[in-house]
């Protein structure tokens, strides 16, 4: 093969900052006195680029605004040995830590919003900016000890699983990036140690050290900030939470692009709400899921023809009705109401008491095919279907065989009328004594149906919309709907009010970047405002956290506290809400700790983070795109007076034939070889075998 002359490879052939291969190892004799090589005294192989970043590092580490006791960790340097794998010490995290993030941790809210005016941020427009500063890096770093919820730990440096010092891990990354960054306008508060790394060969013009080290700033430095590695694959529901990871949790991994809208408004209802462990965002977002059908039905989709779902809505047609559960029956006409007389004439042999599954039946039965206004009027509607003779069963007429609930489905056209009928009926006061019912308005108002399911919980009742808004007037007022301007902020006032404008109450169901907001915020509202049940007193955020996980999940004996969630959000079907939450526990355990606040500091601090398998062990710290830099044999790192030169010349027609361009390059490796005590640094090269061209590995 040939070489083009204007081909990239010839420039980096004859460039001083070409990098050559190393073996790096654990070694009494080795100048890398400030790191430990984690293959021990076997070799880690890697490009000078590497070699020399650490060698500035283990400085940097010395200096007293650092001032790192603990050794710095080598954990690999990538394939091409052109990324720095810094290790995560287990003696500032453990090992169970690295591989799973604790339910307790606080993993939303740990740092200050980026427009923060927080005193502790030293240098604000540096923060809001979110750009690097080494005295922000270590004022946020030190938020990051074992930030946890769980009172047994609270000012500890572990929890339950060992150390947890990510401040520790953070500060150690700091040290490797600030050896390549300059001081900066501030001598007495340095953003870095680029200035001091000293160049052994004549450098006037600095022309060497940026070839090797970067510019000293944090866009055309050594290490490509925008490409840091952190944290493995466990999905992330803080802090760093994606929308992948939300579609993820509500079972919609492929439509990752409509959660986008939904990451700001559901982090902030989090944040407001304290949700903000995995335990907790883990059992909300369980309960939203059921909810709201994955965050995609803002609003509640009432009526039902399936006749188990018409069984589990409380108290629609058992309770304070025409048939009611034990009532005196006439076995030989039981859908008939006996007056008390005739009731004092029944025949004990022909008395039973009514079931409450007869109720349900014949109630149902008089709303579907009642002419009454507030009914449905579909004649036959169940004439299909009957009673058992003992009560205690639904029936096909002609078979008498029992139904399936499930599968079995009355007649009816559902309009938005028919809805409003069901919505009406269901959620109106003469159906329950409970406190939130009680100004829906009677089923004979016909005005209960205004009040159904809305936003991310479904919040339901005039009630609680009023206390929602109520909440809004006296905590985040800007979010408060006009319609509520210069109304007496107390939950009387309000309901009122929305009777008179009840379309106020559409505002959750919106699907515009107000009513989203809405939507999420009352949903946290809801939850950090109510109980689980039965549990008075303990609050859903306290119930999650007495919620026990073990390494692969969440435990079947956990179900029944779980439960208790599931009630005090006051929901069906519980058993589908369990398996929701342990999915969502499974996704945020398995794979690695995603380090959700370390990412957030480094986004803070003007860097782009992700997680890969097995980076719960390590930072991966890739270095930024290089040019090759032609300055001249003269100013070869190797270079001394009387030496041969080391330039690959490339021929007059512009291309070289592979034998002797191959010939050339073993004399330059040879060169740098023999003399590498005078490498730029002064550091010696272990071992050289091959040199790392434009990116790709060239065997020579």
């Amino acid at each position: 093969g040939i070489v083009s002359k204007s081909g990239e490879l010839a420039s980096w052939l004859n460039a001083y900052n070409a990098p050559h291969w190393m073996a790096i190892k654990q070694s009494a004799t080795s100048p890398l006195t400030g790191w430990i090589v984690a293959s021990g005294d076997q070799p880690t192989f890697a490009t000078s680029w590497v070699y020399d970043l650490m060698s500035a590092s283990q400085d940097t580490a010395a200096k007293p605004v650092l001032a790192r006791k603990e050794k710095l960790i080598l954990a690999g340097a990538g394939s091409l040995g052109t990324e720095l794998q810094l290790g995560i010490n287990s003696a500032f995290v453990s090992t169970h830590n690295q591989n799973r993030v604790d339910a307790k941790e606080k993993v939303l809210g740990v740092l200050p919003a980026p427009s923060s005016t927080d005193a502790s941020i030293p240098n604000k427009p540096a923060y809001a900016g979110r750009t690097w500063s080494l005295s922000n890096g270590k004022a946020i770093s030190a938020k990051l000890l074992n930030p946890t919820v769980d009172t047994a730990y609270a000012g500890k440096s572990n929890n339950a699983a060992g150390e947890n010092k990510q401040d520790q891990i953070l500060l150690d990354f700091m040290t490797v990036f600030a050896s390549t960054q300059a001081k900066g306008a501030d001598a007495n508060n340095p953003d870095g140690y680029w200035d001091n790394i000293g160049i052994k060969n004549a450098d006037p013009n600095g022309e060497i050290k940026k070839s090797l080290f970067g510019d000293g700033t944090q866009m055309s430095g050594l290490i490509d900030s925008k490409n840091v590695l952190i944290g493995g694959v466990a999905l992330p529901l803080g802090s760093a939470m994606t929308a992948q990871s939300l579609a993820e949790f509500m079972g919609k991994p492929n439509n990752a692009s409509y959660y986008e809208k939904w990451l700001e408004p559901l982090k902030s209802a989090l944040q407001a709400f304290d949700i903000n462990t995995p335990a907790r965002i883990s059992a909300f977002l369980a309960q939203v899921k059921q909810e709201s059908g994955g965050m995609t039905i803002l609003k509640e989709n009432t009526g039902s023809n399936n006749f188990e779902a018409l069984w589990g809505i409380s108290g629609m047609f058992t309770t304070n009705d025409r048939y009611a559960t034990g009532q005196v029956v006439d076995k030989t006409d039981p859908a008939k109401i006996l007056s008390p007389a005739e009731i004092a004439a029944l025949a004990p042999a022909n008395k039973r008491t009514r079931t409450e599954k007869e109720a349900f039946f014949y109630n149902l039965k008089q709303f579907y095919e009642g002419s009454d206004a507030k009914e449905l009027n579909v004649p036959g509607a169940l004439s299909k279907y009957k009673m058992s003779a003992d009560g205690k069963g639904i029936l096909l007429a002609a078979t008498d065989v029992a139904i399936v609930m499930a599968n079995e489905r009355p007649v009816a056209s559902f309009t938005d009328e028919v809805k409003r009928k069901f919505a009406d009926r269901y959620l109106s006061q003469d159906y329950s004594a409970a406190s939130s019912w009680t100004s829906n308005g009677t089923w004979a108002s016909r005005e209960a149906h205004q009040w159904v399911g809305r936003g991310l919980k479904q919040i339901t009742h005039v009630n609680n919309y009023a206390d929602f808004f109520l909440y809004l007037a006296l905590n985040k007022p800007e979010l408060l709907p006009s319609e509520f301007s210069g109304v007496a902020t107390n939950q009387a006032a309000f309901i009122q009010k929305l009777k008179d404008v009840p379309s106020t109450a559409e505002r959750l169901a919106e699907d515009t970047p107000a009513g989203r907001t809405l939507a999420a915020l009352s949903a946290g509202w809801f939850w950090g405002t109510h109980n689980a049940k039965p549990s008075a007193g303990v609050r859903l955020n306290d119930a999650a956290l007495k919620i026990k996980w073990s390494d692969a999940g969440v435990p079947k004996d956990q179900e029944t506290e779980f439960e208790k969630i599931s009630k005090g959000i006051g929901g069906t079907k519980p058993d589908l809400r369990w398996k929701n939450y342990t999915n969502i526990v499974t996704k945020v355990r398995s794979g690695g700790n995603p380090y959700e606040s370390i990412n957030s500091a480094l986004s803070r601090l003007g860097f782009v983070a992700s997680g890969k398998a097995g980076y719960e062990k390590a930072f991966g710290i890739g270095l930024a795109k290089r040019s090759p830099k032609v300055i001249g044999p003269m100013n070869l790192v190797a270079h001394k007076a009387g030496d041969p030169v080391a330039e690959i010349k490339v021929a007059e027609s512009g291309a070289l034939p592979e034998a002797s361009l191959r010939e050339q390059a073993d004399q330059w490796f040879r060169q740098m070889s023999q003399s590498n005590e005078e490498n730029s640094m002064g550091t010696p090269i272990q071992k050289l075998t091959a040199g790392v061209l434009s990116g790709a590995l060239l065997t020579l």
